[in-house]
């Protein structure tokens, strides 16, 4: 068994169609504190003891924000975009004005403690505390005016519209102004009780939540108070006009007829709550005594991963970058083989990115636990800012899902501007869920996820591999596929990455790098190897016999990743190395994990050892010896297998002690990059791999097969088949045809269909202005029939490009097509 390497909220509400049965659930989530918390607004969230948390990722994870003071916080004002006050005791107030990165002190001159802050209107905000001070501020915090101070019981909270504001407090204290502060009226409540939580919807229609389940409602600003049966004795702490109520006891309120009644929601906690936010139609957060977090939610909306099952192969897809790691368990493998047998392949993967940025190394890693989060970069005045928003999420379909079974089907368009693939069944080139299939054509599955590295806070030493480093604010559009009705194909996914610069600053010196834990079956008795001219690598088992709790026992199968690089620009393989376990003996420190070492995790990805050193064919000491594809030879003949053994070169030495052959847990990299390989601001590299997995008759035939299965990938995706050319009508025609593109123009995708009257080598061919080949979409014998296939010229620029059909070498007929971005 395997030990893992330890290592904002903006509001969208989207309303749910009836036709689902939705069961919303509250969880408890990990704040990382104990201190009671007592405000959640947005990202953030303010408790004792100057405790001040905030999420980047819609709240898979919270982080402290260091003020420097131990004062309580109590109340967040937050504009949803940049601009946040924090007010807490001893009249502290706190504020920034880029969305929380930076915090400044406002000094007010008051020296009462606060317990509430809001906005009145643009750069408007009121503060409310003890001795019913209230504060305004014209200037966004920067300058604060005492309004009202040393008159009466201490006030709770403040709401404000404009010139009107009110404010509750204890003793059932009620008062209200109508210019700007200027003077405050008194209104009566009716209660002696506390009222804690005050909110208005517009002037007349406002709500007051307080102790002894003390529920307010007015419909005249205030002139008439109306007691509102809440069910309960607890005292109720917070209130909004969304329609929930936070209070002791695990007391949470509901009310979806606007204040008239109130409806108790099952918790599970008897915690006591002060605050409750909605951030959708359904889901909320609720904070309150000792660090208890708890989020209201649905889960399949909000799963930090997906079963991925297209055909033989069962794995798993995260959002945070990794994939082939079932992420629900501890040490728990993913990548199934066969999908349903208990038997596992490769325990993680993930996709890599190191450049150097203004001269500094950063990276993107994901091997063990990813450093990326579903979201998206926002160009903001200039500035690469990380954004998500519940949007961004793992989307799945299946083949036979549709709009009313499937909530991803139905949301599938949310993803489409992005990138997300769909068949336009129409050809009206909008994607439309009633009519249009989303997902690669002819798949059983597709899975689509859109993430970043842009948010700092998930850059953690201790991911496995390297990690740690600043963002590159890189934005990740990852399509998974699979097909289970193609013989050829029932053993391989594929995954395709869009890896896009978000940044400001050209990266250089880039690589990838697809960072696999191959586990086949037991780990301790594997090999690995590349294919040079198949952009392969691969593990197989070093004897034929796989032993261990995961065994697959005789004639065991070998598994490999492949760099599809059939359609210009996509990645190859430029070198492929690994990293030897330390517990597998005889292993330098050169060849060991780089965990929280991106300078090691980067020497990799180059095709070097951790310390820059280079890989060399024993016997070594010789410069003609150096090499960056380890282990290319073949494991049954010529080349240098791991059988030949190695040499512990370190210290950028090119000899060093021989080591034999002994078999163990591998960590294999397929790399592509170069020291001049840049990427502007807004440049794309795209990213295509085939996983695939086949058995033999014994370990080294596996390896055969497994390659044979390489090059019937390798000719689909130069035929295009991988993406899904579909023959539409198996009617024998009368002639050959070559139709007109649709839609035309096209940005990025169109669609060429083409007739054959009978079995013929076809090829369908695009060519730029000046006669160049750019691109054959398809190369293979076919049947008498209609056949149509989709043409993505998103790596191509705009202008005016040709397409031919071929048929036995001759051409039949051509056309000219036009690309406008």
């Amino acid at each position: 068994m395997k030990t893992i390497i330890n290592i904002l909220f903006i509001i969208v509400v989207i309303s749910c169609s009836a036709i689902y049965s939705q069961v919303y659930t509250w969880y408890l989530v990990n704040s990382g504190t104990t201190n009671n918390l007592n405000c959640i607004f947005g990202n953030f969230i303010a408790g004792d003891n100057g405790t001040l948390l905030r999420t980047s990722n819609t709240g898979n994870n919270w982080f402290p924000v260091n003020l420097n003071t131990t004062n309580d916080l109590r109340s967040i004002c937050y504009d949803g975009s940049n601009f946040i006050i924090v007010v807490g005791e001893s009249n502290t107030i706190y504020r920034s004005t880029n969305n929380g990165v930076n915090w400044s002190f406002s000094i007010t001159g008051a020296s009462n403690g606060l317990n509430s802050v809001t906005r009145a209107a643009s750069s408007y905000y009121y503060a409310a505390g003890a001795f019913g001070t209230v504060l305004l501020t014209t200037n966004y915090g920067v300058n604060w005016t005492t309004v009202r101070s040393m008159q009466g019981a201490d006030l709770n909270s403040i709401s404000a519209l404009g010139y009107y504001a009110w404010a509750v407090g204890n003793s059932g204290t009620i008062i209200y102004t109508t210019n700007w502060g200027a003077n405050w009226v008194e209104q009566n409540s009716g209660t002696t009780a506390a009222l804690n939580s005050i909110v208005f919807s517009n002037t007349v229609n406002g709500w007051i939540a307080g102790n002894n389940g003390t529920i307010l409602h007015t419909t005249n600003g205030g002139l008439n108070w109306i007691a509102v049966n809440s069910g309960t004795t607890a005292n109720l702490k917070a209130i909004n006009a969304s329609g929930w109520i936070a209070g002791d006891s695990g007391i949470i309120l509901r009310s979806t007829n606007y204040g008239v009644s109130w409806t108790r929601q099952n918790t599970g906690t008897t915690v006591d709550l002060n605050s409750v936010y909605p951030y959708s139609a359904d889901g909320a957060w609720t904070a309150g005594k000792n660090g208890k977090l708890y989020q209201r939610r649905y889960d399949s909306l909000f799963t930090t991963w997906k079963r991925f099952t297209p055909n033989n192969i069962g794995t798993y897809i995260t959002n945070t970058g990794i994939f082939n790691q079932d992420i629900r368990l501890a040490n728990k493998p993913g990548f199934e083989w066969p999908k349903g047998t208990g038997r596992y392949a490769i325990f993680t993967s993930g996709l890599c990115i190191a450049a150097m940025y203004n001269g500094i190394l950063r990276e993107a890693m994901a091997s063990y636990k990813g450093e990326y989060t579903p979201g998206y970069i926002f160009d903001s005045s200039g500035i690469s800012v990380a954004r998500t928003d519940n949007r961004f999420r793992i989307y799945s379909v299946k083949r036979g899902d549709n709009m009313n079974t499937n909530q991803d089907w139905a949301e599938w368009g949310q993803m489409v501007p992005i990138g997300a693939p769909y068949v336009d069944v129409n050809g009206n080139n909008q994607y439309e869920p009633a009519t249009d299939t989303p997902g690669i054509k002819g798949a059983s599955q597709t899975i689509f996820v859109c993430f970043t590295d842009g948010f700092p806070e998930t850059h953690t030493i201790g991911e496995g591999f390297g990690g740690g480093t600043l963002p590159l604010y890189a934005e990740v559009h990852l399509t998974a596929w699979g097909f289970n009705d193609k013989p050829s194909l029932e053993n391989v996914q594929f995954l395709k990455w869009d890896v896009i610069n978000k940044s400001k600053v050209q990266w250089q010196s880039t690589y990838f790098s697809i960072f696999s834990d191959v586990d086949l079956g037991g780990s301790d008795d594997d090999y690995i190897g590349c294919d040079t001219t198949r952009n392969l690598g691969y593990c197989y088992n070093s004897d034929d016999n796989d032993e261990g709790g995961y065994g697959y026992g005789l004639h065991p199968p070998a598994v490999g990743m492949q760099f599809l690089n059939c359609i210009p620009g996509y990645a190859g393989l430029s070198s492929f190395d690994y990293i030897r376990c330390v517990s597998c003996g005889n292993t330098p420190p050169c060849e060991s994990d780089p965990n929280g070492q991106p300078e090691g995790a980067y020497n990799f990805m180059k095709g070097l050892k951790k310390d820059g050193t280079p890989w060399v064919i024993p016997p070594g000491g010789n410069s003609s010896l150096i090499t960056k594809y380890v282990y290319s030879g073949q494991p049954w003949g010529a080349g240098w297998d791991e059988s030949d053994g190695r040499i512990g070169n370190c210290g950028n030495s090119l000899t060093g002690p021989f080591f034999t052959g002994v078999p163990g847990d591998r960590r294999m990299i397929m790399n592509y990059g170069a020291e001049n390989k840049n990427l502007n601001p807004g440049d794309t590299q795209k990213i295509l791999i085939a996983q695939m997995i086949a058995r033999g008759s014994s370990n080294l035939n596996s390896i055969t097969m497994l390659m044979s299965l390489s090059d019937v990938v390798k000719a689909m995706c130069e035929n295009g088949g991988i993406f899904g050319v579909k023959e539409i009508s198996s009617q024998v025609p009368s002639g050959y045809k070559l139709y007109q593109n649709y839609p035309n123009p096209f940005n990025p995708k169109t669609i060429i269909n083409y007739q054959i009257a009978m079995s013929n080598n076809v090829k369908l061919v695009i060519y730029d202005v000046m006669g160049k080949e750019i691109a054959v979409l398809v190369n293979q014998k076919q049947n008498a029939g209609t056949y149509e296939i989709d043409w993505d010229a998103g790596n191509y620029s705009s202008g005016v490009y040709f397409y031919s059909l071929i048929i036995d070498n001759k051409i039949i007929d051509s056309k000219k097509m036009l690309l406008i971005k």
